[in-house]
């Protein structure tokens, strides 16, 4: 018999805080002359109170380069949802599959745990699917078996799985949580598009600027009839992480880490999205605001650095420890305000024309 393997390109992303953007993400960037597009999205972050995210779209698993397939229910075939993979990978598709980590021998998590898995390839002599997830706290490419996928997928756990249905809330000083859909995939396919002569979206870029520093709905501005459960855009993210942080640290509760890596990342990609518009746009970006945006790079970067220690003596007094973050999310506020609103008026004559 026959034996087939085959394997579709992956790059490591460049957003990496949370898997439902970073495993697409990690299939948008192999695409040839991609750099134009990324560099006019994800410019919003959102919160709904208990996360926050990058914008695109107003949902999660919609990205433009990519055809997109959501089956948000349990497929009940049993041992054949294997066969399904591989018919979805044959046809170029690749598979986010949300699954019982714990039944991933590969991914050494002992206790249950529902969390997507993005599946690049297969090889029917091994038996074994190419993966690529969090496995633990990095982004890794490693191989689950075929057998392993079955029981990850049909696990009662993830047949079972019910969504917490709370969300922090500054007023009541509730958490409410979101439901999840569970056993939810996700089929991607890169569409017949070349991106090779793609113009940069200076307009976008313009909008989404300034959705960012006035902290309006992008979502309710380009999607009106799109329903939406976030409470807080742009710079109004920094007070409502501050409220969430400081209600997590008066019960002393462990403060993830996506959200503080979030920010990072987000002030990290401003630096290199001016950096590239500056060398490939006719929006300029002086020496003084570059060296702001650098300064608050390190800023988020000791922020998260303070998350992390926090996290390691939450069961202590960590009175001072809460006022340093706090302190630490007004100071970056400011910095990126001052830098952003700089950068806007330099290129005021631009944007201003479109």
């Amino acid at each position: 018999m026959l034996h087939i393997k085959k394997k579709l390109q992956l790059i490591a992303p460049s957003i990496t805080s949370h898997p439902d953007i970073a495993l697409p993400m990690s299939i948008i960037s192999a695409i040839p002359c991609i750099d134009n597009w990324l560099c006019s999205e994800f410019l919003q972050l959102y919160s709904n109170g208990i996360y926050t995210k990058r914008y695109n779209y107003g949902s999660c698993e919609i990205y433009e380069p990519l055809e997109c397939v959501r089956i948000p229910y349990h497929i009940d075939i049993g041992a054949d949802i294997v066969d399904f993979f591989i018919s979805a990978i044959k046809s170029n598709y690749y598979v986010l599959v949300f699954c019982d980590n714990s039944k991933i021998t590969s991914m050494h998590t002992d206790n249950p745990y529902l969390h997507g898995v993005l599946l690049f390839g297969f090889d029917e002599d091994s038996r074994t699917f190419d993966a690529f997830a969090y496995n633990g706290l990095k982004l890794e490419r490693f191989l689950i078996t075929f057998q392993d996928m079955i029981c990850a997928y049909n696990s009662d756990f993830a047949l079972n799985f019910k969504g917490r249905g709370e969300m922090f809330n500054e007023q009541s000083g509730v958490i409410r949580r979101i439901n999840m859909e569970s056993q939810m995939l996700v089929l991607y396919k890169i569409k017949n598009t070349s991106y090779e002569n793609y113009s940069i979206n200076i307009e976008k870029i313009k909008w989404h600027m300034l959705d960012y520093l006035e902290s309006v709905n992008t979502l309710s501005r380009e999607v009106p009839n799109l329903a939406d459960d976030v409470n807080v855009w742009g710079l109004d993210v920094y007070n409502e992480v501050k409220q969430y942080y400081l209600y997590q640290g008066e019960r002393h509760e462990h403060i993830t880490y996506a959200d503080a890596y979030c920010i990072f990342e987000h002030k990290r990609d401003w630096l290199n999205k001016l950096q590239y518009l500056d060398s490939h746009s006719e929006l300029k970006c002086s020496c003084e605001i570059l060296n702001d945006l650098n300064e608050l790079v390190e800023k988020a970067q000791i922020f998260v650095y303070l998350i992390i220690k926090y996290n390691l003596k939450r069961m202590r007094d960590t009175t001072g420890l809460m006022n340093d973050i706090a302190h630490s999310i007004d100071i970056m506020n400011e910095t990126e305000k001052s830098a952003l609103n700089r950068y806007y008026e330099q290129n005021k004559t631009i944007f201003e024309s479109l």
